[in-house]
């Protein structure tokens, strides 16, 4: 019947347009025909002609419904906006350190800790040249920012990835407590 039909094996414009049209309805049928579930519907509509709009739902609601899993669609955008926040937090994390680092009383607290440390001391000459007072002053921009973020508690910044952490395991381990309820019901019977 295909093979008869096909708008390919028409020679007239005219036939490949009907021929078109009668192979767009055989497709159609064999589609609907070849599917169980399809076909089972199609045997309710042709014993209901009544509900005709539920048909038409039924019909369109396999056309056009998504084929992507729901759950991999939330987890996703469960990680985008994750992702977003996360670099909104390191951002203001960042910009939380160079505020400290620019701040006379913290930068002061700063300097004071690394010389008590003996960490002050950067030295002037690398592999057998002078630095720059522009590399001096980037590498003691460097250790006061290392000093600044052990010493200082920046509250709030990244707290939800920690407790997110925290809270994982957690989860684990009440859901294996809750698998193991029936073994221990079955001991005790």
């Amino acid at each position: 019947m295909a093979r008869k039909h096909h708008p390919d094996r028409q020679k007239t414009s005219e036939e490949k347009i009907k021929a078109e049209e009668r192979f767009r309805i055989i497709n159609t049928a064999y589609e609907i025909l070849s599917d169980p579930e399809q076909r089972t519907e199609y045997d309710y509509m042709l014993d209901n002609p009544d509900q005709m709009y539920f048909h038409y739902y039924q019909y369109y609601r396999r056309r056009v419904s998504t084929k992507v899993d729901v759950r991999l669609v939330i987890l996703s955008i469960l990680l985008i906006i994750s992702s977003i926040q996360y670099a909104g937090q390191w951002t203001s994390y960042n910009h939380a350190l160079s505020y400290l680092l620019k701040d006379p009383k913290h930068r002061a607290k700063a300097k004071q800790l690394a010389s008590a440390e003996g960490r002050l001391n950067i030295s002037k000459y690398e592999v057998g040249r002078r630095l720059t007072r522009d590399e001096l002053k980037e590498r003691e921009e460097q250790l006061l920012r290392s000093i600044l973020k052990e010493t200082v508690e920046l509250r709030n910044f990244l707290l939800i990835k920690k407790k997110l952490v925290e809270f994982v395991p957690l989860k684990i381990q009440i859901q294996n407590v809750i698998d193991d309820i029936p073994n221990v019901l079955d001991l005790h019977q």
